[in-house]
């Protein structure tokens, strides 16, 4: 049967070179924890095509996502599980051996392709889009561009990813294939995109801090739920906003984007403070009514598999002011109102709005759960 969507390569390099010149136990014993560390962090995402030695081959139907932008997300974090697990191999490692001082000589490589494939009765990906996503793997953007560690999109994947934005930051590159022709797309340097997510701030709530806990169950991969809770138009209707507006980051959302949320007199922005896909999200509210001063809360919301898909937990803290006359107003509707408020909006209302939608995509074939 003929599919759609997203062919990913994940290939760790220096391989050659680490296997041939260090101790073969130490070797494979650290390639292992390296590769498990990535099919943990594509999975479940991204279906597994096959393991190929250093590299994993990996797939995603276009029904698996709604966000396009949860893709490059997801091919951002495989960067950050990768560096994340050689680092603490690195610190945790007392060993003298050549194989485990000659761990940070390995990098990762990604190449990303958009197209049709065929998954035969062996559960092989066929087709043309398959074999150029491998050939991508054999190209000059080290040579040329001095860029060892990146995600290579073709213009195929750029386009499928709807970021506009994004080519205008990326490097324009080109591969010429026999049988395949030329090949346009856009190298992704990684090392910078790891280097600004360990340095990242992070803003959490956690549950002992928290005045206000909420729990439910989606039917949905932590990344799909993900999708529908942060989608600003379904996030609109569970939230039951007037009107809901996305400011601040033009190209994609991430930390530093508000989402501008009307409720009657009601004002809330909210700022994206921390912003881990697939695991947390922080946002900073500033709520408003006419003429009073506004009010913040610090909301986060965790999303962890469970047995029936996705649990979301929802941790509120205890709203604040800096206009020290108007706290004990707010610390009284607080008490009266407010912690009730959020529970029965997004402990009862939310799950039934957001589950409702979710069916109606699945029986409309807009998203699916099965295995292909």
């Amino acid at each position: 049967m003929l599919k759609q969507g997203f062919l990913v390569i994940a290939d760790i390099s220096g391989y050659t070179a680490f296997f041939t010149q260090t101790e073969i136990d130490h070797a494979q014993e650290i390639m292992d924890g390296l590769i498990d560390a990535l099919l943990v962090r594509m999975q479940p995402f991204f279906t597994l095509a096959k393991l190929e030695g250093d590299a994993i081959f990996a797939y995603l139907p276009a029904d698996r996502y709604r966000q396009p932008q949860t893709v490059l997300d997801s091919l951002e974090a495989l960067y950050h599980s990768f560096r994340l697990t050689q680092e603490r191999m690195q610190f945790n490692t007392t060993c003298t051996c050549r194989a485990c001082q000659l761990i940070s000589s390995l990098d990762l490589k990604l190449v990303a392709h958009h197209g049709e494939f065929i998954i035969d009765k062996r559960q092989e990906l066929c087709g043309p889009s398959v074999i150029l996503t491998h050939r991508l793997l054999k190209n000059n953007i080290a040579e040329q561009t001095g860029i060892t560690a990146y995600l290579y999109l073709t213009e195929k994947a750029l386009t499928a990813l709807k970021l506009a934005d994004l080519a205008l930051r990326l490097l324009p590159h080109a591969e010429s294939y026999e049988h395949l022709g030329d090949i346009s797309g856009y190298v992704y340097d990684l090392h910078p995109v790891w280097a600004n997510w360990r340095d990242q701030v992070q803003w959490l709530v956690t549950r002992p801090e928290a005045e206000v806990v909420v729990e439910f169950d989606l039917p949905l991969p932590p990344a799909l739920a993900w999708d529908y809770l942060l989608d600003p138009l379904i996030k609109r209707q569970y939230r039951e906003s007037s009107r809901l507006a996305v400011l601040g980051r033009a190209d994609r959302t991430g930390v530093g984007t508000v989402h501008h949320c009307v409720h009657g007199l009601q004002v809330n922005d909210e700022l994206i403070v921390d912003w881990q896909p697939h695991d947390h999200v922080t946002f900073q509210d500033q709520i408003s009514y006419p003429l009073l001063p506004a009010f913040e809360i610090l909301n986060t919301t965790y999303f962890s598999p469970a047995k029936t898909g996705t649990r979301v937990t929802m941790l509120f803290k205890r709203p604040h002011t800096a206009a020290r006359w108007f706290n004990p107003l707010v610390q009284l509707m607080w008490r009266l109102y407010g912690r009730g408020h959020l529970r029965r909006l997004f402990g009862h209302r939310a799950p039934i709005t957001l589950r409702r939608l979710i069916a109606a995509d699945l029986a409309t074939g807009k998203i699916k759960l099965t295995n292909y």
